[in-house]
């Protein structure tokens, strides 16, 4: 899997939740020892619920937009 998102107007239902879950079943069965992710800074939502999983933050992108 490259990415998941959850569109704006469907968020808060619990869809992304059961689409993480899912993927990590999927890794478990393919016996992967871990698991690495990209969250933009900016979405809380998201990363509430991946140190909620128990990830941890491994590093920060940063990008210059005023140019």
């Amino acid at each position: 899997m490259d990415s998941m998102a959850v569109e704006e107007g469907y968020r808060g239902r619990g869809i992304g939740r059961e689409l993480f879950d899912a993927l990590l079943q999927l890794c478990r069965e393919r016996g992967y020892d871990g698991l690495e992710l990209q969250v933009n800074a900016r979405n809380q939502a998201a990363r509430a619920m991946y140190e909620k999983y128990g990830f941890t933050e491994k590093s920060v992108n940063m990008e210059f937009l005023g140019i």
